[in-house]
């Protein structure tokens, strides 16, 4: 378990840069950054488990059909009409035409868009009831799993 749990970490952040002041975009850079039609991913910056998570995504899109960002980056402007606690309750993905997806439904956004992985989106937009409760389920529990993967220290981990 240990050296699977260290293989997942090494890859998790190899290849992936992300300055303090830059949002992250795809490794593969096929894309420029203002490339509209890129599903931009916001993730909780205070969260090794979910950080770990990013960098996970953004190696697996080598098509570069990704953009991440901090949630606290945009708590008062594209996610100002939800509470703070709403915010950083999941992550959340903003479609190119401003729709805006939250928690499993986000999930599926973005394995819609991931190689190989249109069978799993097809199944949580199928089954959104038991998709979120289980997406709820890790997120209440993803500093316990943090700990658990040793994730907590991820390099990034409170840097907005």
């Amino acid at each position: 378990m240990q050296g699977m749990i260290s293989f997942a970490r090494r890859y998790a952040l190899r290849g992936v840069h992300n300055g303090a002041t830059e949002p992250v975009t795809s490794v593969a850079g096929t894309r420029s950054r203002d490339h509209d039609d890129r599903l931009l991913v916001l993730f909780d910056a205070d969260c090794g488990f979910c950080l770990y998570g990013r960098d996970l995504l953004l190696r697996w899109d080598r098509g570069g059909r990704l953009r991440a960002d901090l949630i606290q980056r945009h708590a008062t402007t594209t996610l100002a009409d939800l509470p703070p606690d709403e915010q950083l309750a999941s992550w959340h993905a903003l479609h190119p035409d401003g729709r805006r997806e939250s928690g499993a439904a986000a999930l599926a956004a973005v394995l819609e868009r991931m190689p190989l992985a249109g069978c799993a989106a097809r199944l949580v937009r199928a089954f959104p009831g038991p998709a979120d409760r289980a997406y709820r389920w890790v997120a209440a529990h993803r500093t316990g799993i943090s700990r658990l993967l040793r994730t907590q220290g991820h390099p990034e981990r409170g840097v907005y």
